[in-house]
C-alpha cells in the first residue's frame, strides 16, 4: 500500500509532484487513475508522469477527450493515456477493448477512471486532485 498527500501551488509544482511520484515507481507496468473536477490538473499531472519517463515533448501532451485513448512509446516504455469523461456507460464491447489496453505491458493513465469499475491484477494507483483555490491543489495518492 502507498499513501501520500501533497499541496501544489502552481502548474509547475503539480508537474514536479507527478514527476517525483513516477520516478519512484519500481514497476512501471501499472495503472494510474486520475480523478478530480474539470480544471483540477489531471492533464498537468499526466505531463509530469511523461516527463519522468523521458518523453521529450511532455508539455505537448493533451487529454484524449475525443479520441478516448492515445498511445505513446518512449525508449523504454509504452504509455496508454485514456480520458473517460465523455463515456456515460461501458458496454461489453467497450469493456473488452479497454481491458486489452490496460492489461498489456504498459503504463496506463486513466483520467476520470473513477466513473467505472475495472478488474485488473495490475498494481493500481489512485490520484485524487482537489481544487483548494485558483492556484492551489491538494493531491492525494494511494494504491491498492
Amino acid at each position: 500500500m502507498f499513501n501520500a498527500n501533497y499541496h501544489s501551488h502552481s502548474v509547475d509544482e503539480t508537474i514536479l509532484i507527478a514527476e517525483i511520484f513516477a520516478r519512484n515507481l519500481k514497476d512501471k507496468d501499472v495503472i494510474i487513475f486520475l480523478n478530480g473536477e474539470l480544471g483540477a490538473g489531471k492533464t498537468h499531472f499526466t505531463k509530469g508522469l511523461f516527463k519522468a519517463l523521458d518523453f521529450q515533448d511532455y508539455l505537448q501532451i493533451t487529454s484524449p477527450t475525443f479520441d478516448i485513448v492515445n498511445t505513446y512509446q518512449t525508449k523504454n516504455q509504452k504509455i496508454n493515456h485514456l480520458d473517460l469523461y465523455r463515456l456515460d456507460a461501458i458496454n461489453q464491447e467497450d469493456e473488452i477493448w479497454l481491458n486489452e489496453i490496460i492489461d498489456d505491458n504498459s503504463l496506463s493513465i486513466i483520467e476520470w477512471g473513477n466513473k467505472f469499475e475495472f478488474k485488473t491484477k495490475k498494481k493500481t494507483y489512485f490520484v485524487n486532485i482537489f481544487i483548494e483555490n485558483e492556484n492551489e491543489r491538494r493531491i492525494e495518492i494511494s494504491s491498492n
